[in-house]
Formats: structure tokens, C-alpha cells, sequence
């Protein structure tokens, strides 16, 4: 691989180094950096295992072309959603697939005879990347790969085939809409989101959506100096690992926590007691400490992008940087490495 700049743009070239694989876990290319050209040639010059996550919006196999609006800040902006076998796939491509992963290749092939040759392009198109993508990943590396349902179950397949079905950690329902008017069938509001692990663990830092008003509400009712708050159980009837038991502020419990741990908590008034100091002992569960509700794998309080939204520059397929942050955040630490080869969300 070696690279130019031109007109302002790092662009980097491709050589085919025979059917040798790069086993480095070292960079071999910049961090913060975007690079304009074939992604697959760059995915092929990376070295092995030096990716933490992947998060991409690739085309979407919609059999059409996408363009910018002609006064945004993305004018110019293009590019082709349709493929076809005979103009678009490399015999190069096939073969590669078919030694590396016969699996995959033997899904192509049965979207072929089912779905016809535009498919089987748009599948083998994206395999040979999907490939690179797992090899550049590092052991215990994650993807998030975009999609809608028009290829979502073929692609599915594909990524079982390369990652491991084992590998999902899970399917995830993008609301972008609120609703859609489609005359003949049900309304399309959503976007698919499929979540793999190259080891089946990766990075999990959990992820959280904003509480609802209302349950605030009803919920965070109380309030001392600190704020709103909830309370929760400190004792626990089935706790894994047994609990610790012993008589506390006149109730002998199993408690969530060490009689030590509990002394710090009530010396930091976060315990309360209903019923004049008579009732069980309660955690404090402040509402501005609250992360939020832990996010399912539907996702409905991010929206798509609206026409004057602050974030629109015009590209097409442009989302949220919330959606993308989301994915980030919950799947990757400071300082690691992330990568997004296709750059459909404009983000």
C-alpha cells in the first residue's frame, strides 16, 4: 500500500501482496484520519487485529443512486446503490471468498439461485469487505453494521458465516420515524442495526436512553438536600453469592452489602427509613446520578435527521451523531481505535 495527496486528500493505492496476511497488531496508518477512495483496498493494507469497533453504514442494496442536495453543505455528494454481477464483481473476489470463508461463499451462492444475480453482486460486493473487517478487528473487537430490511436477512447470514452465529450479541430495531404512510403494506419506520463480537465477549460498557418524564414523575418522588431520589432495597432475599446477614438499625437482614459498606452509606445520608425510622432500610437513588433506563435492543429516542436539524448538511443517508455516539460508547474505551470504512451516516 502507499498513498498520495491530491487535491487535499490523503488517498491511499492498493497493491495486491499476493495471498499473504498481515499478522502485525501494530498501526501501520493514522489515527483520526479519512481517507477517500475504494475502501476495500485500504481494509487489505491495514494490519491484523488493530481495530477495537467497527460502526458503519454501508449501501443498503436499495437499487438506486443517492445525491446530495444541490445547496448543502454535502453538494456533490454521490454515489450508487444498485449492483450488478456482471459490472461490479471481481472474479478475484469470488475466489478469494471461496478459499478464505467457503461459508460465506455458499451463502452468495444460495442468494443467487433465490434472490437473483443483483443480490448475489451486492452480497459478494460486500463479503470480500467483511472479510478484511473481521481480519483488521482485534480478538476481542466488535461491529455494528447498518442496514434495512431490504438485504438485512442475506447479510445476516453472510456475518454468521464469517463471525460465528455464536458471535450476535444482538439485533437492534432503529425507530427513525414515528410513522409512514405506505398504501399497500405496513409503514417503514425502522432501520436494523446487527451487533457481533469477534469473540463472542468484546467491549460492553452498557448503554442508556433518557428517562421518561412521567416515570420520573411517579418514581423520583422524594427529596433531601441532594436532590430528587428513589429508594430501593438494601436486603435481598435470593442474591447471588449469599449476601451478608447481620442486625442493622433493628432489622436483621441478608444485605446486599458488608455492614462496612452499609456504615458509609448511612454515614453519607443514602440510606432512608420509612415509618418514623421504624421501616426496613432503603437505598437512596438519586435522579441526577441516574444514567438512565438501560437501552433494549429498540431503539426509539433517537430520530432520523429533519430538514433544518442543526446537524443536516445535505449527504442523503446522513444520521444522528447520537445513533453512531451510542454504538461508541457502549463498545469501545478512550484511547481505542475506531473504524468506519463505508461513512454512509456522515457523522
Amino acid at each position: 500500500m502507499y498513498q498520495d495527496i491530491e487535491d487535499g486528500i490523503l488517498r491511499l493505492h492498493w497493491q495486491r501482496p499476493g495471498r499473504k496476511r498481515r499478522l502485525m497488531a501494530e498501526l501501520n496508518f493514522n489515527n483520526r484520519t479519512l481517507y477517500h477512495g475504494d475502501n476495500l483496498g485500504f481494509l487489505r493494507g491495514m494490519n491484523s487485529e488493530t481495530v477495537r469497533l467497527i460502526a458503519t453504514d454501508p449501501p443498503f442494496n436499495k437499487n438506486r443512486d443517492h445525491h446530495a442536495t444541490p445547496d448543502s453543505l454535502a453538494a456533490g455528494a454521490r454515489f450508487k446503490d444498485r449492483w450488478r454481477w456482471d459490472e461490479d464483481v471481481h472474479e478475484e473476489w469470488t475466489d478469494s471468498i471461496q478459499d478464505d470463508w467457503p461459508a460465506a461463499h455458499g451463502v452468495i451462492a444460495g442468494a443467487r439461485l433465490a434472490y437473483g444475480d443483483n443480490m448475489a453482486a451486492f452480497l459478494c460486493w460486500m463479503g470480500v469487505r467483511l472479510m478484511e473487517m473481521h481480519r483488521v478487528l482485534r480478538p476481542d473487537g466488535s461491529l455494528y453494521l447498518h442496514t434495512d430490511d431490504t438485504a438485512f436477512a442475506y447479510l445476516k447470514v453472510l456475518l454468521d458465516a464469517i463471525f460465528g452465529a455464536d458471535n450476535l450479541r444482538g439485533q437492534i430495531v432503529w425507530q427513525r420515524y414515528g410513522s409512514h404512510n405506505d398504501a399497500k403494506k405496513f409503514g417503514r419506520v425502522c432501520d436494523l442495526i446487527l451487533f457481533y463480537a469477534k469473540d463472542g465477549k468484546g467491549v460492553w460498557n452498557g448503554a442508556w436512553t433518557p428517562l421518561d418524564k412521567d416515570y420520573v414523575r411517579r418514581t423520583y418522588r422524594k427529596q433531601d438536600q441532594r436532590g430528587r431520589y428513589r429508594t430501593a432495597p438494601l436486603h435481598t432475599g435470593g442474591l447471588s453469592g449469599g449476601g451478608y446477614t447481620y442486625e442493622f438499625r433493628g432489622h436483621t437482614r441478608t444485605w446486599r452489602y458488608p455492614l462496612e459498606r452499609m456504615r458509609e452509606l448511612e454515614a453519607d445520608n443514602r440510606i432512608a427509613q420509612a415509618r418514623d425510622g421504624k421501616g426496613v432500610p432503603e437505598r437512596k437513588v438519586y435522579l441526577n446520578e441516574s444514567k438512565g433506563r438501560p437501552a433494549s435492543n429498540v431503539w426509539t429516542d433517537i430520530k432520523a435527521l429533519t430538514g433544518n436539524h442543526k446537524e443536516r448538511t445535505g449527504y442523503p443517508t446522513q444520521k444522528l451523531l447520537a445513533l453512531y455516539e451510542r454504538m461508541v460508547r457502549a463498545s469501545s474505551n478512550e484511547g481505542d481505535i475506531v473504524l468506519d470504512p463505508f461513512c454512509g451516516c456522515a457523522t
